[in-house]
């Protein structure tokens, strides 16, 4: 993963074997029922996902350890052999990452050359280690990504200090830009002596490290999920993936089944009604688990779920609408998992408990697994 891009057919047969291994297999040994996309699988927990790797977003953060290392450590064997090659067909004291030519593992640098433009800045010093049209010096993006794609080339391969040393009116700028304004917002401090220093935008330390352009990858995007809070409750894992599935509607009632094309009845287990079994009824608004609450009220003062249009309104009405103890949240997660798990017992195994027995449980679980913590 660290000296070429994977292809996309390996990709695809590593992600297989890793489903098949998360979701597990059945009896028969064929392979569960996917209960959300891999995609989702793969995001970050703060943005709605389980946080497992993406390896193609990972293996691109990897790579662009070799640019970083090809703009910042002139004293590596890698800098010097690439810059003994490469520098003299870019007019400026760095190696060109725009030459076509070279190995799979250059041409795949290549292909990465602008991700790491965009997550790079420029502070100028001498001027002569950065390139005028090819390096982001100018605080946006690089000059070149300014001009449509079918405009680029030819653009003369000078470094920053001969450009602004010419009239920059008789060089081929793009006509919605001005050169004027690129100077004047340009955070230009010119040293005649040191080295252009090159920053990474994703980090705090402006140091490239593999984590934080991860980090940056597979957040581009993607907006923050309201129930990030699931991983901070004091329950055991399984029971933080259940409630994570009933965030997403994922569990697997009798109207997730029915989705999926498989038969089944579709009145609720517990009220023997004909309402369908979704998770909002079977969770919140069903007789027998509201009886659930209104019991764990009276006992824990845990808040009361007064209406709600979805399952995500519900959890976040009872999660996030009051300041619940430790011991108030961690009762109502176990009511939940306790309520799927007596429906389940009802339907694969014929067995029953009452209300009073399931609060009983509940107590006993919470109780202690808040005290082996």
């Amino acid at each position: 993963m660290s000296t070429f891009l994977l292809p996309k057919w390996f990709l695809k047969e590593v992600d297989k074997a890793r489903r098949r291994f998360f979701w597990g297999t059945n009896q028969t040994g064929g392979q569960r029922m996917s209960l959300l996309a891999w995609d989702r699988v793969c995001l970050p927990r703060v943005h709605g996902g389980l946080g497992l790797i993406d390896f193609s977003l990972h293996n691109k953060a990897i790579l662009l350890r070799w640019l970083w290392k090809l703009y910042t450590d002139r004293s590596s064997l890698w800098f010097k052999v690439a810059n003994f090659l490469l520098a003299a067909q870019r007019g400026c004291k760095s190696p060109s990452l725009w030459i076509s030519e070279g190995s799979f593992f250059w041409r795949d640098l290549r292909s990465l050359f602008p991700l790491f433009q965009l997550s790079t800045r420029i502070q100028v010093q001498a001027g002569t280690d950065t390139s005028f049209w090819y390096d982001n010096w100018g605080g946006g993006e690089p000059l070149l990504f300014l001009t449509k794609s079918e405009a680029r080339p030819p653009r003369p391969r000078i470094c920053l200090k001969e450009g602004l040393a010419r009239n920059m009116e008789i060089l081929p700028l793009p006509h919605t830009l001005s050169s004027h304004g690129i100077i004047s917002n340009a955070p230009l401090a010119f040293h005649p002596v040191a080295s252009d220093l090159t920053h990474w935008v994703w980090s705090t330390d402006r140091i490239f490290s593999v984590a934080s352009t991860y980090k940056a990858l597979s957040s581009a995007g993607k907006l923050k999920s309201p129930f990030k809070w699931i991983w901070k409750l004091h329950v055991p894992p399984s029971l933080k993936l259940f409630l994570f599935l009933l965030s997403c509607d994922r569990v697997l009632t009798r109207h997730q089944l029915l989705r999926r094309g498989l038969y089944t009845q579709s009145g609720c287990e517990f009220c023997s009604s004909t309402n369908l079994e979704d998770s909002l009824h079977l969770f919140f608004t069903c007789p027998f688990s509201a009886s659930v609450r209104r019991r764990l009220q009276v006992l824990f003062q845990t808040p009361c779920l007064l209406s709600a249009v979805s399952t995500r309104q519900a959890l976040l009405s009872l999660f996030l609408t009051n300041s619940l103890s430790r011991l108030q949240s961690t009762v109502l997660a176990f009511s939940l998992y306790a309520v799927w798990m007596e429906r389940n017992n009802r339907v694969f195994r014929d067995s029953r408990r009452s209300v009073h027995n399931l609060i009983d449980w509940i107590t006993v679980e919470a109780n202690s697994f808040l005290r082996i913590l």
